[in-house]
């Protein structure tokens, strides 16, 4: 904010008071219009040639960086791959900042028992190397060179659907933008990471799940105890959204040993009854945010489900699928006329996205399209990812009103000539 004032004039004052605090070379700009950025350039090329004398490398001119025996590793960009965008949601006060602080090894994020205490969305990029650099021991959750992984740490999410709506007589204007930009880290990860306290401490009798359907199902009983309807909006809401989703079972150590088998058999249940029709077998993996060595499998699963998020599968083999499928149960007859799915194929990925032609694509049973995309799911491996397929049916040449309307269109033609 320069532009008023001599400031820029050659021998001003009040240059010459701030280079007298020796903090170094001192550039004037005016952001607003766009004066003295040519000396910023300047300045930033002679200090990028004095890291080249002490290093060996220029940084504005080179991206790798060194490993431990001095050789040379590029950069993501440099060698084509995509960062991977992390998000961390959850409840209040459930450790998401914890996670956030013991992922990058350092105080990034304040953490607090308090509820409420992050507002703001906090991103930090974390680098990820391979260990293991022989190709045959190569899992598919690793990458070529590093990783770069982007972390963010989300406010603390409730009542999902009146976010949405930006209703701010609940919680404020305030706590209603930190929420709505939870939300919006969600749309614009690649993984998100729910987070989710296995105590079930400070759980509210209205939070609670009151879904007939688990009060009778015994195998639910326990998820009721550490699961609320936050939790499901918050799932449903990144599954729609076509990202996928893991699921954090944090504080594992305090839950009884004997419990654990059954709370996490539980929860898979929960989750696969609210989210089955976008995306089967969530991986649920069991944290503790203060300790290091419990996390070691969160950014490898979020790098294979990145992974199959934005692979491609061939046409030719979806349509070998297609016709295997067919042979081994083909869909039912209505009304005396078969329906026969014709052709498969991949328009879009994150989320993948298919589109099957199907002969009267409009009687075909509601029960079969699930038969197709859960089949779909197990030959591709997209297991706990958001898949859509859309259905479609071509028209029919001989049907009654295109037929009427090829006549007109001849009668009219007859009638120019």
């Amino acid at each position: 904010k320069c532009e008023t004032g001599d400031i820029f004039e050659e021998g001003s004052a009040v240059l010459q008071e701030i280079d007298a605090l020796g903090l170094g070379d001192v550039v004037p700009i005016s952001a607003a219009h766009g004066e003295g950025f040519g000396e910023l350039h300047n300045s930033l090329n002679q200090a990028a040639d004095r890291i080249e004398k002490i290093s060996g490398r220029h940084p504005l001119r080179e991206s790798y960086s060194l490993n431990e025996k001095g050789d040379k590793i590029h950069s993501v960009e440099e060698s084509g791959q995509e960062s991977l965008k992390l998000s961390i949601v959850g409840r209040p006060n459930v450790g998401k900042s914890t996670l956030l602080n013991s992922l990058l090894g350092s105080q990034r994020a304040l953490a607090s028992p308090v509820p409420g205490t992050t507002r703001n969305t906090v991103t930090q990029s974390l680098q990820v190397l391979r260990k293991d650099n022989n190709e045959k021991s190569r899992r598919e959750t690793d990458y070529r060179g590093n990783v770069d992984v982007e972390l963010t740490d989300t406010a603390g999410i409730k009542r999902v659907k009146s976010v949405l709506r930006k209703e701010t007589r609940l919680f404020g204007e305030v706590d209603t933008a930190a929420m709505a930009q939870a939300l919006e880290s969600i749309r614009r990860s690649n993984v998100t990471c729910l987070l989710v306290d296995a105590t079930g401490s400070d759980i509210k009798d209205e939070d609670a799940l009151s879904f007939e359907s688990y009060d009778s199902n015994t195998k639910c009983t326990q998820a009721r105890n550490i699961l609320t309807s936050h939790d499901l909006r918050i799932a449903e809401y990144a599954s729609a959204e076509g990202r996928p989703l893991i699921v954090l079972l944090n504080k594992w150590d305090q839950v009884p040993s004997d419990a654990r088998r059954g709370l996490k058999m539980a929860c898979a249940t929960v989750f696969y009854d609210v989210i089955s029709h976008q995306s089967r077998g969530v991986p649920i993996l069991t944290t503790n945010a203060l300790e290091k060595d419990t996390l070691r499998d969160i950014i490898p699963t979020a790098l294979q489900l990145f992974k199959r998020w934005s692979t491609r599968v061939p046409t030719n083999r979806l349509n070998r699928w297609l016709q295997a499928v067919i042979a081994y149960k083909p869909p039912p007859s209505i009304g005396g006329k078969s329906i026969s799915p014709k052709f498969i194929t991949q328009t879009s990925t994150r989320p993948p996205t298919f589109s099957i032609n199907v002969s009267r694509g409009y009687d075909l049973p509601k029960s079969y399209e699930r038969f197709l995309i859960n089949s779909l799911r197990a030959e591709f491996s997209y297991h706990g990812i958001p898949i859509r397929v859309n259905f479609r049916s071509p028209p029919n040449p001989y049907s009654p009103r295109n037929t009427r309307n090829k006549s007109s269109r001849r009668k009219g033609s007859s009638k120019r000539r």
